[in-house]
């Protein structure tokens, strides 16, 4: 059992955990509620900690961690309140994305709920208040999925709390007051699933 050891200071950190990971290598990585990112090695057992550091590129852009996920390259993708960032093994950086009112392609929302990578490698972000956004590896920018209460088939509600792929590889969205919502992410088309 993981737990806090006062007497341990590389140990983990005290309070919370939001999201837990183990990565491809066996390492455990922990997003803790205010004490940033914590990785306990797989041949050690040992701690290491990222904390945010004022925007810098040693820990992720806020300590409240609410996801985790590693794709295909191996990198480490870290949700918070305040933003996404994405660790990369090999230069042992954070690269950060912010919401940016004047830019369409930026993160839609800086409060990050949920993520997932789905079957073809896909980053998925769920956000608290800006729906659900599909990262663009090529362009390095994310594509949108929000409500538009005049149709029918956009997102039920841009407060998105869980995520899921089906093995049909159709997405599973869980929002907070909108009910579920099934995503194809080949055509697009969201279908509403809502308790009457």
């Amino acid at each position: 059992m993981l737990q806090h050891d006062p007497d341990q200071p590389d140990g983990l950190s005290p309070g919370g955990a939001w999201s837990v990971l183990e990565d491809a290598a066996g390492a455990v990585w922990v997003g803790t509620i205010d004490g940033g990112v914590q990785v306990q090695s797989a041949t050690t057992g040992r701690f290491r900690s990222y904390r945010a550091a004022g925007g810098s590129d040693r820990g992720p852009n806020d300590n409240d961690v609410r996801a985790l996920v590693e794709d295909r390259s191996r990198r480490i993708w870290v949700g918070t309140r305040r933003g996404l960032s994405v660790y990369d093994r090999i230069s042992s950086r954070f690269k950060h994305y912010l919401h940016d009112p004047a830019d369409d392609a930026s993160l839609s929302h800086d409060f990050v709920r949920c993520m997932l990578i789905d079957r073809d490698g896909t980053l998925w972000i769920g956000t608290y208040g800006g729906g659900l956004d599909r990262y663009l590896p090529h362009r390095d920018r994310f594509a949108h999925y929000r409500n538009d209460p005049a149709k029918v088939d956009s997102l039920s509600d841009d407060r998105v709390y869980s995520l899921l792929a089906s093995r049909d590889g159709m997405l599973w969205i869980g929002t907070h007051g909108g009910g579920l919502n099934r995503l194809n992410p080949r055509t697009g088309a969201i279908r509403r699933y809502r308790y009457d």
